[in-house]
């Protein structure tokens, strides 16, 4: 199921996926396993200026398996603010990966005996900084090898 909607400076996208897997686990039992899954992603664009974008990520899932009888919910959110300066040319990014995180692990209990797994350092929390810098772009080079032709004009 997915949702998408844009007003002037504002777009969100939603996405939410269901999915269930059912599999027999040889030499185990004759029981059948089965694993639900559950996944939300969501994308909230904010647009400042025609230069200045910024961008919110959440990402959440829910898997499990009933025979094992164990659900491991992870969510993690992050956030970049982009900019593009010099006639579009210049592009910098200002990223925060996962400064949310949620990824306390599981307890499975299996065979008549229960233990819990941590996994609490899957996804740190890091900073990206990206600066891109276009020289000469292709229709640069084409109106350059091409002047004054039609489809130039169409372009633009």
């Amino acid at each position: 199921l997915s949702w998408y909607w844009r007003h002037k400076f504002y777009y969100t996208t939603w996405n939410i996926t269901y999915a269930h897997y059912w599999a027999k686990s040889p030499f185990i039992s004759s029981d059948m396993e089965t694993n639900p899954i559950v996944s939300f992603y969501t994308m909230q664009s904010f647009s400042f200026s025609p230069k200045v974008r910024a961008n919110l990520y959440v990402n959440y899932k829910s898997s499990g398996n009933y025979y094992a009888d164990y659900i491991k919910p992870t969510c993690n959110m992050s956030a970049d603010l982009q900019f593009t300066l010099l006639q579009n040319r210049l592009h910098i990014k200002l990223a925060a990966n996962n400064f949310v995180n949620v990824n306390d692990g599981y307890t499975n209990t299996r065979f008549s005996h229960t233990h819990t797994v941590a996994q609490r350092d899957n996804h740190p929390m890091n900073f990206t900084i990206g600066v891109t810098y276009t020289v000469r772009n292709f229709i640069d080079l084409f109106q350059k090898n091409t002047a004054g032709d039609e489809m130039i004009r169409r372009i633009h």
